[in-house]
């Protein structure tokens, strides 16, 4: 009589889970998912009371985590198994406090662990399959939402510092008069008095001249874009411009995320867009850097959005996509060299449209100027037939 198999226990699950070995639930008792339900709802508590987050926060948090769940139309509770990421973090940053009794690393933060919890969910996902597409657009659309929620809840009143008050003061002086340029008034009064003109000039801004005008050390580009938003609705408007923007970024993202995505099913390629989504839309660093008026995500939506329309136009370049028929007589090489005039005009278009897109990021920032030879050297290997 041969040996019956034995239940695998839940820890021996989770590590399958974890090790992406297995999608489907061997335990079946109802009994058993809710009370792991429940064990992992008074670990994302915990979690939640040591990260200082809002009593909603961990049943927020495991309703996005169990959406996949409803949307497989079954309930496979060790699905949740990748939040031992989280915890893993919230362990070792209570060992690090109580160890060493330093400032716990950047690299420890809670919005890291969270971060790396949902894309090891995706993964675990990734193996099931299903409704994958819609869980994923379920998942990206919450993460985006959730970020244009809250950067319009939490939206500044004011700036202050070097770089937010510039932008702004360039954004405001463009909008009232026309120009980046500010005018310290007390700049030539204190040249006439024989003081210098440093104390009377804010940060960020070169020494005024004999008339008091001075431009900023930033680019005018993302103040263009304040100055729109400023005429356009406001100081709300300004404020909350770089939500706008964020959501825009994610737009981009997604796209570049499936246009690098290997080929292969097309749900593949948008729930891995969309994967790229929620964790661009959930990652710490885009909340310091768009939580204020500076210019990060300006640079970032324009440098995206040239790199993906610099792929499509390559990839419409005359002769890589164009295939043997299986039916038919094969083409002849002189009809892959002869390409429509409408063909040439897309790739024009979209390389010209890249390239303004580029320039529109390096008039945000400088620095952006450094992919332009990226580009270049990509456009060899796309023409290489």
């Amino acid at each position: 009589m041969p040996p019956v198999p034995r239940t695998p226990s839940a820890l021996l699950t989770h590590l399958r889970v974890l090790a992406l070995d297995v999608c489907a639930s061997p335990i079946t008792a109802p009994a058993f998912h809710a009370a792991l339900t429940a064990l992992h709802l008074a670990g994302l508590v915990l979690v939640a009371r040591l990260a200082h987050w809002p009593p909603w926060a961990a049943p927020l948090l495991l309703v996005a985590f169990c959406l996949p769940q409803l949307l497989l139309r079954r309930w496979w509770a060790e699905s949740l198994a990748p939040l031992a990421v989280l915890y893993g973090f919230a362990l070792l940053r209570l060992a690090w406090l109580s160890g060493l009794r330093q400032p716990v690393p950047v690299a420890l933060d809670y919005g890291w662990g969270l971060a790396l919890s949902a894309a090891w969910a995706g993964l675990v996902l990734l193996r099931c399959r299903g409704r994958l597409a819609a869980a994923w657009v379920i998942a990206g659309a919450a993460a985006a939402g959730l970020f244009a929620w809250q950067a319009w809840r939490l939206a500044p009143s004011g700036v202050t510092g070097a770089d937010p008050f510039a932008y702004v003061q360039m954004a405001l002086d463009l909008a009232a008069h026309g120009t980046p340029l500010h005018h310290f008034a007390l700049a030539p009064l204190a040249v006439a008095q024989g003081l210098p003109a440093l104390p009377v000039t804010h940060v960020g801004y070169v020494l005024p001249d004999a008339a008091g005008w001075a431009p900023t050390v930033w680019p005018p580009g993302y103040s263009v874009l304040l100055a729109a938003a400023y005429r356009a609705g406001g100081e709300r408007a300004l404020f909350t411009f770089n939500g706008w923007v964020a959501l825009a970024s994610f737009a981009a993202a997604a796209a570049l995320t499936m246009l690098l995505a290997p080929r292969g099913p097309r749900w593949a390629a948008a729930a891995t867009g969309l994967a790229a989504v929620a964790l661009l839309a959930t990652s710490p660093e885009q909340w310091v850097r768009l939580a204020v008026p500076l210019a990060d995500g300006a640079a970032q939506l324009f440098t995206t959005l040239a790199v993906v329309l610099a792929l499509v136009a390559l990839d419409r370049v005359p002769g890589r996509d164009q295939k043997p028929t299986a039916s038919g007589p094969e083409p002849s090489d002189e009809t892959f060299r002869r390409p429509s005039s409408i063909v040439y005009r897309r790739v024009f278009i979209l390389g010209a449209a890249a390239g303004l897109t580029l320039a529109a990021a390096y008039s945000v920032r400088y620095t952006q100027a450094l992919v332009a030879p990226g580009l270049l050297l990509a456009a060899p290997w796309a023409l290489k037939d």
